[in-house]
């Protein structure tokens, strides 16, 4: 099912995940923490921290950006909860 039929609230962060080497995130605000461990974005409503082994921005965009790397978990925190 493409992102099409999927339904989501306007403004929510997106999140695009292949296998465990990349993710695609659209709809955050910002970054908060870049390291080879661990990517913190900044949505609207929360956080979400993606940890990993080697872990870069493959490229960064105003409205999109990649990660890759060999990516362990995706955590959800809080507003303020970095």
């Amino acid at each position: 099912m493409g992102r099409e039929g999927n339904r989501h609230a306007a403004g929510e962060p997106i999140l695009l995940l292949n296998g465990r080497v990349s993710l695609q995130a659209e709809n955050y605000r910002g970054l908060l923490e870049v390291t080879p461990e661990r990517i913190v974005l900044q949505a609207r409503r929360a956080c979400f921290a993606i940890v990993g082994e080697n872990l870069q921005l493959e490229y960064y965009a105003r409205e999109e950006l990649r990660i890759v790397g060999l990516i362990s978990r995706v955590e959800f925190l809080s507003g303020g909860d970095v």
